[in-house]
């Protein structure tokens, strides 16, 4: 059986095993080939702040940023599944800014096997003007076999955080508003917040906080990379 890989486009074969046949599990096409698939560098859990899934070896396991958002008080834990690096990069360009909607499956399994169903899922929305644009929320995309909620709205006189520098991502007010037809629906519920990428924290904060502020029981995050 053949396909092709949806990030370089060339062929994967794809062998049938008799152990995966006789183990009756569900057949699902290779995305990525081998040498694609290297490209994207997974975060190492034990080299890694735990806190915010940032890579790298930091003393008490907590990076700087994270310290200094322990001292403010917030203790959000974030858990991302890849590096940012340039392959990274140059796949949300594609994906996100370029509207390849087609990509949102190279990374969909792992939200699926990560995600538990007890928990309710939020992902963070885009501007009805960024939604118009692109033809799509790129969080969303990751979503599509999981239920969740469109529990949060996006101010719409708020800047685009992608244009901000790191110090104007900090220093933006909320940029978000609740759902109100969801309000009930997350009161004293644990709930984990989606978000494509982890840059400062900020957004997912900013979502933890008006969450909790409306009766949420516990916060975390989710971001495909950091």
């Amino acid at each position: 059986m053949t396909n092709r890989c949806l990030w370089c486009n060339k062929t994967i074969n794809n062998e049938l095993t008799l152990s995966f046949i006789l183990s009756l599990k569900k057949y699902q096409d290779e995305i990525l080939c081998s040498e694609c698939l290297c490209l994207f560098k997974k975060i190492d859990n034990n080299l890694c702040c735990y806190m915010c899934g940032r890579n790298g070896k930091f003393e008490l396991n907590k990076c700087l940023d994270c310290s200094r958002w322990e001292l403010m008080g917030d203790t959000l834990i974030n858990h991302s599944f890849f590096q940012y690096n340039k392959p990274m990069k140059d796949y949300m360009q594609k994906y996100k800014f370029n509207g390849d909607y087609r990509l949102r499956k190279i990374f969909c399994k792992y939200f699926e096997q990560y995600l538990n169903p007890d928990r309710i899922i939020i992902p963070i929305p885009v501007s009805n003007k960024t939604f118009k644009q692109r033809g799509f929320n790129q969080v969303e995309g990751f979503l599509e076999n999981i239920d969740y909620l469109r529990a949060l709205l996006v101010n719409e006189d708020k800047k685009t955080q992608s244009h901000l520098n790191r110090k104007g991502r900090i220093s933006m007010k909320q940029p978000f508003k609740l759902n109100d037809s969801f309000k009930n629906d997350i009161i004293d519920k644990s709930i984990i917040i989606v978000d494509d990428i982890y840059t400062t924290g900020t957004t997912i904060r900013h979502a933890g906080k008006l969450l909790m502020e409306n009766g949420a029981k516990t916060v975390q995050g989710l971001t495909l990379a950091r």
